[in-house]
């Protein structure tokens, strides 16, 4: 069955229309963002709209938020095209008065505008706190080695700094930082080096601090604005404890995963499950940082060879196919993630492929707004995979929901072999069926059931409808 046979009708909500109040947003309980009291699923893009042609493009695609600078102009030119926006506040980790100051004024200055709907804390701010030490390490540990190799061309071979190096190796790579600091500090001394100005192994100590001045921010912005929301978004990374104790700030939380190709060159998930199904595995993980609050999954929109410096004649790592890409949002959709944003579009062209595969499926999931901003139903139905030969530690994750008397299931398989499975306690007559989206195949139901299947890693959406 094609999309566009599902007889939906154009899904603008009151807080989309042009208007000039502000649109207050807000969490229901179920964790759905409501914007003006209209509940919606997030389908949303980090790429700005840079003009009204952009803004339409985006728009006509079915995405109802995206991300502005914090100007007026840009606030005005998604309201003129209907999209909702967030802003994001890099600097809502404040310590200093100024700090403080300048962020109470952007909020003040935008909060009542009628196109913003989110404010956005600083992205992966809690990885970065090892990351960027981390690669200044690297440098520093670059400049020791080089230094090294020109005192000995010198010809100053000392016994004692052979024997340092070996042990200051050693001691790096067996990630035992604080006593290959103390070996380095030797070394330094040695080949003329200054003392270092910065300890990798004291980087914790950073995040006590870094955390109270997220709530100092964010108390600031609430107390400022209490009718918006507040994001953050993780990197796909960090100790689970970690996460808990930063998500205490957020009202959402969410990270970015983008897993395609799977392989030993794209090493951005640290999880054991690191292909397409990490989207779940890392969906499900964000829900137990941030218990009862909703979870916004970063999807990929580019292929890592795109965010080369240099240009690629022939890319070893190519871009998600329209299969993968419409996986890795129903993974994030049947794991109860509550919105879907794409990151990495600035750096495709416009007539690609992948563009075009991206507002496919984001118009699918625009025609499926009123299922997917429905209440959760699983409890009203059942789903029972039958017996295969796999271990169990991957298989079918579904979300059923229910509208207007229709139903939507949303199901995937997250396995590596093909799963068949039961559908039971479905409504509906004797000329009830069930719908497959993007496929011509129909599925009577019998005695409040259907038996169907899905290929490894694979998606499909169920749709409950009537025989002509």
């Amino acid at each position: 069955m094609n999309i566009f046979r599902l007889g939906l009708c154009l899904f603008f909500v009151a807080g989309f229309m042009r208007d000039v109040v502000p649109h207050p947003t807000s969490l229901d309980e179920d964790g759905m963002l409501s914007i003006a009291g209209e509940r919606q699923f997030v389908l949303g893009l980090y790429q700005t709209a840079d003009s009204s042609e952009d803004a339409d493009e985006i728009a006509q695609a079915g995405f109802n938020l995206i991300r502005v600078n914090a100007t007026k102009e840009a606030l005005d030119l998604a309201h003129e095209h209907h999209l909702q926006c967030w802003i994001p506040l890099g600097g809502v980790a404040v310590s200093s008065d100024a700090q403080k100051a300048s962020l109470k004024s952007v909020v003040e200055t935008y909060k009542d505008h009628s196109a913003l709907a989110i404010w956005e804390g600083p992205d992966e701010i809690l990885w970065n706190v090892w990351w960027l030490r981390w690669n200044r390490a690297l440098k520093r540990w670059d400049d020791v080695g080089k230094a090294i190799q020109q005192h000995k061309k010198e010809g100053l071979q000392e016994e004692e700094l052979d024997d340092l190096t070996v042990r200051w190796l050693q001691y790096r790579s067996t990630a035992r930082y604080a006593q290959a600091e103390e070996i380095e500090e030797e070394i330094r001394k040695i080949v003329g080096l200054p003392t270092a100005d910065e300890r990798l192994s004291e980087w914790r100590r950073h995040l006590q601090p870094l955390y109270d001045q997220l709530v100092e921010g964010t108390t600031i912005v609430r107390q400022n604005d209490p009718n918006h929301v507040i994001w953050f978004n993780h990197a796909p990374r960090n100790s689970l404890s970690d996460l808990q104790w930063f998500g205490k700030v957020a009202d959402v939380v969410g990270c970015d995963i983008y897993p395609v190709p799977f392989g030993p060159t794209v090493g951005h998930s640290d999880l054991a499950e690191r292909n397409l199904a990490s989207v779940g595995a890392f969906t499900r993980r964000m829900a137990l940082s941030a218990p009862g609050k909703p979870v916004w999954m970063v999807l990929q929109g580019f292929g890592w060879d795109d965010l080369r410096e240099s240009a690629v004649t022939e890319p070893l790592r190519p871009r998600p196919t329209l299969q993968q890409t419409r996986y890795m949002a129903y993974d994030a959709i049947a794991n109860r993630a509550r919105g879907i944003l794409y990151w990495g579009t600035h750096a495709i062209e416009r007539e690609s492929q992948l563009w075009n595969d991206i507002k496919t499926v984001v118009s699918e999931l625009h025609a499926l707004q009123p299922f997917l901003s429905a209440p959760d139903a699983n409890e009203r139905v059942k789903l029972i995979p039958h017996p295969s030969s796999g271990s169990d530690e991957k298989g079918i994750v579904w979300l059923a929901k229910e509208n207007d008397g229709r139903w939507a299931f949303f199901v995937v398989n997250e396995s590596d072999q093909a799963i068949s499975f039961d559908l039971k306690g479905l409504d509906g007559g004797n000329d009830a069926v069930i719908e497959i989206l993007n496929s011509a195949e129909t599925i009577p139901i019998r005695d409040g059931c259907i038996t169907y299947g899905l290929p490894a890693v694979s998606a499909a959406t169920l749709l409950t409808g009537k025989t002509n």
